[in-house]
């Protein structure tokens, strides 16, 4: 199933070395690193992440997916801590949408806030099908 699609979605860009890396915990400390690269949709960063993940532990089969709410979720096939905020400027927990802070063993860790660079909303903002009222019409002088 395709990851839903934003009602803003700006590129991410992210830098070498910069914002890039997810410290996690499954049977040791470890580190993934989301590649170098700019992003043009939610799908394309949950698949870095995804073969982020999987070329740190590859023992694990992972998933990652972005929800209807432009929030991610790791799924992985054995319990697993996200270990965020050893060092944040080199970390991707704002980008990705989770707080500061470990999290508690699962298998499936879902960020708290939207991803960086999405904006989804909860409702449409306007819905501009059907007659305008008459006072809202363009009006013609005789």
């Amino acid at each position: 199933m395709a990851p839903p699609k934003p009602a803003l979605f700006v590129p991410v860009a992210v830098a070498a070395g910069a914002a890039a890396s997810i410290p996690f915990n499954r049977g040791g400390a470890k580190t993934a690193t989301i590649a170098t690269a700019t992003y043009y949709t939610p799908a394309a960063l949950a698949a870095a992440v995804q073969a982020a993940l999987t070329a740190a532990d590859g023992a694990t089969t992972w998933s990652v997916a972005v929800s209807a709410t432009g929030r991610f979720s790791i799924t992985g096939s054995a319990a697993f801590i996200l270990s965020w905020g050893t060092n944040l400027a080199a970390e991707a927990q704002q980008l990705l949408g989770w707080p500061a802070g470990a999290t508690g063993s699962a298998t499936t860790q879902t960020a708290t806030y939207q991803h960086q660079g999405g904006w989804y909303s909860d409702d449409p903002v306007v819905d501009d099908t059907g007659d305008r009222a008459v006072y809202e019409r363009s009006q013609t002088v005789a």
